[in-house]
């Protein structure tokens, strides 16, 4: 449980690090937000966090973590011929076991942050984007 936390906190400080701009002052940056800069990062994190979790599942199915095991001549079964027997809590038996039961909450909120993370740099982007144009 500890280093459930740990990750997640470490995944915030990621974020919220990327979407600054070093060697500009506190005092700059907040002068620049408006209530649409706050709208547009809140809601490009929301699509960030919620088309992560919506997409895990397709994208293991896609794999071939299926909910029946692994899909035969999928990517999954080349992984799986080349590792040979799998291991208790390796990243493949994690991803085969998100496959055939879905996400637990720990790996939702994993992804949720991640997703919200890239959203928000993607608003960052798209404002650095305006800034050149104008």
């Amino acid at each position: 449980m500890y280093n459930q936390h740990k990750v997640i906190v470490i995944i915030y400080l990621l974020a919220f690090s990327a979407t600054t701009n070093a060697g500009e002052t506190n005092a700059h940056r907040n002068d620049d937000w408006t209530i649409g800069d706050v709208l547009k990062y809140g809601a490009m994190a929301a699509v960030g966090g919620v088309g992560a979790v919506m997409a895990a599942p397709v994208v293991l199915a896609t794999a071939g973590f299926t909910g029946v095991g692994i899909a035969a001549g999928s990517v999954a079964a080349v992984a799986q011929a080349g590792i040979g027997n799998i291991v208790g809590g390796s990243v493949f038996a994690a991803l085969q076991s998100a496959g055939v039961a879905g996400l637990g909450g720990f790996a939702s909120t994993v992804l949720a942050t991640g997703g919200a993370a890239i959203g928000a740099m993607v608003a960052k982007v798209s404002d650095k984007k305006d800034d050149k144009k104008d």
